[in-house]
């Protein structure tokens, strides 16, 4: 029964986390980019030392499809592509299996409600104003650093 209760607060609190009243404006200049993809409104939720945030952004191709499928920093212990999904009335958020789709010459949003950076564990305070990088791994592109706005 502890168990039970103990792992329904964690996902009311990790659902919360991922919650968000800031609206994501339209894509503007980018921040980052490596070969065919650019990426602009990169952000993540400020929180205190050793809790929770969420990044958000977004992703334009021009060019063939590919994927998102990791993300890493040394601001934090963990980093996890992960999605919420509508499950018979019940939203749930859970890893992104097979990491974040970016379509062939389009655009693909990381935001509150959908795909998103679960960030675990922070070393330090996300302070608003500050910027963190982090590491975005795409199956076909590589590598990139993306600094992400503290809001």
């Amino acid at each position: 029964m502890f168990a039970r209760i103990t792992t329904l607060i964690l996902i009311v609190y990790l659902l919360v986390a991922c919650g968000n009243t800031t609206s994501i404006a339209p894509a503007s200049t980018p921040v980052a980019s490596i070969q065919t993809l650019s990426i602009s409104d990169a952000w993540v939720r400020s929180s205190p030392s050793g809790d929770n945030s969420a990044a958000y952004l977004t992703i334009t191709n021009s060019g063939a499809a590919d994927t998102l499928v990791a993300a890493t920093g040394d601001f934090a212990m963990m980093f996890e592509l992960h999605t919420v999904t509508n499950d018979n009335g019940m939203m749930n958020m859970h890893p992104a299996e097979g990491g974040i789709p970016i379509p062939a010459n389009g655009t693909q949003m990381l935001k509150s409600g959908g795909f998103h950076v679960m960030i675990m564990g922070l070393s330090n305070a996300l302070t608003k104003g500050q910027t963190v990088p982090v590491t975005l791994t795409f199956a076909n592109a590589g590598s990139v650093v993306v600094p992400l706005e503290v809001r």
